[in-house]
């Protein structure tokens, strides 16, 4: 490390202390090096050299069963042997994982195939000091890239700045970054969740190198954000699905706001602006969405808008207010029932299948909902400004955090 070895030098004599393969990977299980016969490898391994890669389905296999979470909780190697689910994603040969740790603090991961002969105590010495060894250099690496990417954060800055002023200095310095700034521009606001910035930004990386875009990227107000060149929408719609599938290895679950397209690089305030409003609703759009685009907001963003004030003066909403108190009160469900009455047109026969209950009850329960905010159900307009009052009522609590 101190003569300027690479990963490559590390998994090249680690594979020749334990006669097995070696790969190392990134914090997103992305390839840094390998060394090693591919006949001596399984298909898993093969598809992760081909495409750069761990298979997100084999990844996904293995935090569910644990494997991942007793690995970053203990930070010491762990065998894993091919099972029924793991096998049918090629995996068909054990393995040996062991994180590259520094300071308690993982930098990525080191694969040894697992051979005839069983590993012994020295192997493991081997293991760990090849890992100590690549976190090193990992760590020395991005010191390099620090102020590399220190710039990069600056221009991002500047052109977030709502005052930002398109000059020929800034255009110098996007130009260090490949960004044109009178091409089409988006923003992606990534949330990290429970996971280290770090680490969600690495993956992000990744996904816009595999994605071939020119982006710049930082960390700004514990979130990732990306500024990426492309002239077209679904170009951002694969992004951020490539961002998803780049972080699933992470422990906990990210999201994503993305704006519309700009061309106005004077104006990336507002694409900002939006993004995070994208990202703050993503929760009103539904329980299980890990992307918002602004463009889907619709009759959101402009309820987004609207003051608090305005909005307790509104009768459908004090409506719903009081609908939420009685079932609070009475432990009923008269607020889901509307709820998955209206999200299905109306449709009592679709509302009670969803909600598993006999339509008879359906029935019963609408009634007592008409009888106790004064409303008719029958009504198209009602029911748009019911419909309406609970979207509002599910962006003021994801706004909340409730």
């Amino acid at each position: 490390m101190l003569d300027g070895g690479s990963l490559q030098d590390v998994a090249q004599e680690l594979c020749k202390l334990l006669q097995r393969p070696v790969e190392i990977d990134d914090l997103s299980f992305a390839v840094l090096a390998a060394a090693g016969s591919e006949s001596e490898i399984d298909e898993s391994r093969r598809a992760a050299l081909r495409e750069g890669r761990s298979a997100p389905a084999l990844l996904e296999h293995l935090r569910r069963s644990g494997v991942l979470a007793r690995i970053r909780a203990s930070f010491a190697p762990e065998r894993i042997d091919p099972d029924d689910g793991a096998s049918a994603y090629g995996m068909t040969m054990a393995r040996i994982l062991a994180p590259i740790v520094v300071a308690r603090k993982i930098y990525g991961y080191v694969w040894i195939i697992a051979g005839k002969r069983d590993l012994e105590p020295l192997d493991f010495h081997a293991i760990e000091h090849a890992a100590t060894v690549a976190a090193l250099i990992l760590f020395r690496d991005q010191t390099g890239r620090q102020a590399e990417e220190r710039a990069e954060s600056r221009v991002l800055s500047r052109l977030l700045s709502e005052d930002a002023r398109i000059d020929n200095t800034l255009r110098e310095e996007a130009g260090r970054f490949r960004l044109r700034l009178e091409a089409l521009h988006a923003i992606v606001v990534i949330d990290p969740g429970g996971n280290e910035v770090r680490a969600v930004e690495l993956a992000a990386r990744n996904a816009v190198r595999r994605a071939g875009l020119v982006a710049a990227m930082g960390e700004r107000a514990g979130r990732v954000v990306m500024l990426v060149e492309t002239p077209k929408a679904e170009a951002i719609s694969d992004l951020c699905e490539r961002v998803i599938t780049e972080a699933q290895p992470l422990e906990d679950t990210i999201r994503i706001g993305a704006s519309p397209l700009y061309e106005d690089a004077a104006t990336l305030h507002r694409a900002y602006e939006y993004a995070l409003e994208a990202l703050a609703l993503l929760p009103a759009l539904g329980d299980d969405r890990r992307i918002a685009h602004f463009e889907e907001l619709g009759i959101l963003h402009w309820l987004y808008a609207v003051p608090q004030e305005l909005l307790a003066e509104n009768a459908f909403a004090r409506s719903i207010q009081r609908l939420a108190e009685h079932d609070r009160a009475r432990g009923a469900e008269l607020l889901h029932t509307l709820e998955v009455f209206l999200e299905c047109d109306g449709n009592s026969v679709r509302a009670s299948e969803k909600l598993i209950v006999h339509r008879h009850t359906l029935k019963y329960r609408l009634e007592r909902i008409e009888e106790l905010c004064d409303v008719d159900l029958s009504d198209p307009l009602c029911k748009l400004n019911l419909r309406a009052a609970l979207l509002s009522r599910r962006m003021r609590s994801a706004r909340s955090g409730d």
